[in-house]
């Protein structure tokens, strides 16, 4: 698609310029992507106008660049067609996250969020009912289940800087911070950890991978 647009874009640049020749190499270089498409995606197979296709060569062999330019409006018209089609859908489905075959020590991908999740609420639990050991247990398990997590990160981002931006100094530093107002046992401050680990932990994690993973989820085949 790259190798498309910047054909497309060469082809008009050159017949804008009057440059014959230049448009016939970059009309062959566009010809050949165009008909590719079906090929990879047979469903947008009838997107495509290849008659026109073939018109575009013919203008281009003749050298009649207004027809060029012509023929290529509509065949930029059926390629704003079909992205209006199928663009948000593709960019999801081939680019978007997919946990499914993701395991975090041995437990689907699923299953270790929910336990996440089941941690974070034993520590409010308890907080709130002065139970404070159940609420210490659940706050280290709480922290090894992160790192847990942490550790499939490198199945999909190649640098380190993603996990850091979410896992890093930063958030670890506030769990330490959460296992010392447990110990104290001062529920106000449990309470603002926990919201401060829920913003910018939880919702910057969810916000960058759930949403589009749950979208892909639902208009996957």
């Amino acid at each position: 698609m790259f190798n498309l647009r910047r054909s497309q874009q060469a082809i008009e640049e050159y017949a804008g310029a009057g440059e014959g020749e230049l448009v016939k190499k970059w009309v062959a270089e566009y010809a050949q992507s165009y008909r590719q498409i079906p090929e990879m995606v047979p469903e947008w197979g009838v997107e495509a106008d290849l008659d026109a296709l073939g018109g575009l060569e013919q203008a281009a062999s003749a050298g009649d660049l207004a027809a060029v330019k012509s023929v290529l409006t509509k065949l930029g018209r059926s390629c704003d067609s079909c992205h209006l089609d199928h663009q948000a859908a593709t960019a999801l489905l081939m680019r978007g996250p997919d946990f499914g075959p993701l395991q975090v020590q041995g437990q689907p991908f699923r299953k270790a969020m929910e336990g996440l999740s089941n941690q974070v609420n034993r520590i409010k639990i308890g907080a709130e009912d002065g139970r404070w050991e159940p609420a210490k247990t659940a706050a280290s398990a709480l922290k090894q289940q992160l790192l847990d997590l942490g550790a499939t990160c490198d199945q999909c981002h190649l640098d380190a800087y993603p996990k850091e931006r979410i896992l890093g100094a930063a958030i670890q530093e506030k769990l330490a911070e959460l296992d010392t107002a447990l110990t104290k046992g001062d529920k106000e401050e449990t309470g603002k950890l926990l919201g401060h680990l829920g913003y910018n932990l939880c919702s910057r994690c969810h916000g960058v991978h759930r949403t589009l993973s749950d979208l892909r989820e639902t208009i996957s085949p």
